[in-house]
């Protein structure tokens, strides 16, 4: 059966211009290391296509809004770091993030109180959103501190701090 009306509004997405795209931004930034955000389906247009061409162009990380997103690119047996960009909501999550070695991202403590729950033979990658002064949901910068805390006395391990307004993570030295 036909739909009932014709729709008006198409997107095609070309992936050699995908591909294209992450190859300019390498020409205009080099030494830079490119995290693509493919949440919502890639907004609609197919996360698994879309990182399969950015993956084949050589992209450094993937960005997702939740674990299931990080599920279908991870079954469609994508292998670049992603990065979960709500972090873990539960110690279900956390468990599922450390055996798809997921990045996540820590926006509270609580967040860090589940994430220490975890065995440590199964470390994780961790971002902190600290509070730049948008007040998103994030880390204030006065107990910034207190962030790391639990952090002081484990092994090293890859650990990432980052913000919305610094374009480039770093990684600090723990002590």
């Amino acid at each position: 059966m036909t739909p009932p009306y014709t729709p008006r509004v198409t997107a095609t997405v070309d992936l050699s211009a995908v591909r294209h795209n992450l190859a300019r931004v390498r020409e205009y930034a080099p030494r830079s290391k490119v995290m693509a955000a493919i949440k919502a389906d890639a907004y609609g247009h197919g996360a698994v296509p879309i990182g399969r061409a950015l993956q084949q162009a050589g992209v450094d990380a993937f960005a997702v809004a939740c674990l299931e997103e990080a599920l279908v690119l991870r079954e469609a047996a994508l292998s670049a770091p992603i990065t979960l960009l709500e972090g873990v909501l539960s110690l279900e999550e956390a468990e599922q993030a450390a055996r798809l070695q997921l990045q996540v991202v820590v926006h509270d403590f609580w967040q860090l109180e589940l994430l220490q729950r975890l065995p440590p033979e199964r470390p994780l990658t961790l971002w902190f959103k600290l509070d730049s002064g948008m007040h998103a949901w994030a880390c204030r910068w006065r107990p910034r501190r207190s962030c790391w805390r639990p952090f002081r006395h484990a092994p090293p391990g890859p650990l990432r701090a980052g913000s919305p307004t610094w374009p480039v993570p770093t990684k600090p030295t723990i002590r």
